[in-house]
């Protein structure tokens, strides 16, 4: 019951919670988009890339003249280039463009690789990413383990974890988000991108435990050297690696049920509720920041920098409907009471229970499965009855101070 599948669009169920292994997988990215699609290496070619990552063919004609344009310019001095090991050239500072170019990572692996589509093959994608022979035929055993594995569970059940957990997988995700969300394209940030990014660094600098200290050292570079870190990608990457310690392999723990792909969104919307729960903290000893800048803050960091395009559009459409009434609880001036501070957690809360109903919904929908019930959809949001006996009422109606205490345990 526990098994959620991922259903291809060929018709075939994998196991989520088991990875798709194969010859062996990989996680590509489209250019400019944060999709994340698992595809199998055995079956990587032109055609399958670009019908798995949407790619037009207006796209791949475009990027096949962009290519054209640049394919001399490793013979001028002042270009420094990309070797490539047939021999070719390329300029490392214009990017890889190709038909099209994809970011891809190796199987739990936080290392993002850019990869020219037109050189995609099995051979060139295991030596960029490393693959070994052992690792083909583990995963090609793997694969067929769980070839006709179909179980459906209809209601998944919140995984129990603490604090550190929480703060652990919050740090990861911000990481990750530096290394594949910020500087989606080439060049420079725009001027609303940089003041975003600056507003949201400068809230977490306020707003996050003392404990995460690695993520307030990475927020301060950033900070202090912000005018460089906005020029590119590779500037930022620089910073973080020549300033900050290198930490060993780290996996996401929280709500992932065994499948590392799923721990990103989970963390991201960890580090949302660390930060909400931060400002509460922050602003019984500091001159308060008001709730409606953090969301504003918030609102701003998900439009520019998720790059999950549905996950986007529903979160921008709720805020900016008023959503759980939160352009009035949510105030713009700065408030003197702990009671009206609380009202960013929990309005932050219950947007993020709406979005777990409609996941579970869209779920069942996907599976062919009837809707949710009322009981099933109470049993997708957070927290349990058996996590927080004492925050629900018998009218599944929620208690407000008990449903905070519950936030500042996880959280705080």
């Amino acid at each position: 019951a526990r098994d959620v599948p991922f259903r291809l669009r060929d018709g075939r169920d994998v196991r989520s919670d088991q990875g798709i292994q194969s010859i062996p997988s990989v996680k590509a990215l489209k250019e400019d988009s944060y999709d994340v699609k698992k595809i199998k290496l055995g079956e990587v070619d032109v055609e399958h890339f670009s019908r798995e990552l949407r790619f037009s063919n207006d796209s791949v004609e475009k990027t096949k003249k962009n290519e054209s344009k640049h394919n001399n310019l490793h013979e001028k001095a002042r270009d420094v280039p990309f070797r490539l090991r047939d021999g070719r050239d390329v300029r490392s500072d214009q990017g890889i463009q190709s038909i099209p170019s994809v970011k891809a990572l190796k199987e739990d692996s936080y290392d993002v690789k850019k990869i020219k589509l037109g050189e995609v093959d099995v051979e060139h994608f295991s030596r960029e990413l490393r693959f070994s022979n052992d690792s083909v035929e583990k995963t090609k055993k793997n694969e067929s383990k769980h070839d006709n594995v179909h179980e459906i569970a209809r209601v998944i059940p919140f995984r129990l974890h603490d604090v550190h957990d929480a703060w652990s997988d919050a740090a990861l995700s911000f990481e990750f988000a530096l290394k594949t969300g910020i500087h989606m394209s080439n060049g420079p940030l725009s001027p609303e991108e940089e003041k975003a990014f600056r507003d949201w660094l400068e809230l977490l600098s306020k707003t996050l435990p003392i404990q995460m200290k690695r993520t307030h050292d990475i927020i301060h570079l950033l900070l202090k050297n912000f005018s460089i870190a906005v020029e590119s990608q590779s500037n930022m990457d620089n910073l973080i690696s020549q300033n900050i310690p290198l930490e060993p392999k780290r996996q996401w723990h929280t709500c992932t049920y065994g499948d590392n792909q799923m721990g990103y969104t989970c963390g991201l919307w960890q580090l949302f509720h660390i930060m909400s729960i931060g400002v509460v903290e922050y602003n019984q000893h500091n001159a308060a920041i008001p709730t409606r800048h953090a969301s504003e803050t918030l609102r701003n960091y998900v439009e520019h920098f998720f790059q999950c395009e549905v996950c986007r559009l529903n979160f921008l459409d709720m805020y900016d409907n008023c959503s759980f009434d939160g352009c009035h609880r949510l105030s713009a001036q700065p408030a003197s009471t702990e009671h009206e501070w609380r009202e960013l957690p929990l309005w932050l809360w219950e947007t993020h229970n709406d979005v777990n109903v409609r996941l579970m919904g869209e779920r069942m929908e996907q599976n062919s499965q009837v809707e949710p019930n009322s009981w099933e959809s109470q049993q997708a949001r957070w927290p349990s009855l058996v996590a927080c006996p004492n925050c629900w009422r018998e009218d599944r109606s929620w208690e407000e101070d008990r449903i905070f205490e519950h936030l500042h345990r996880l959280y705080w």
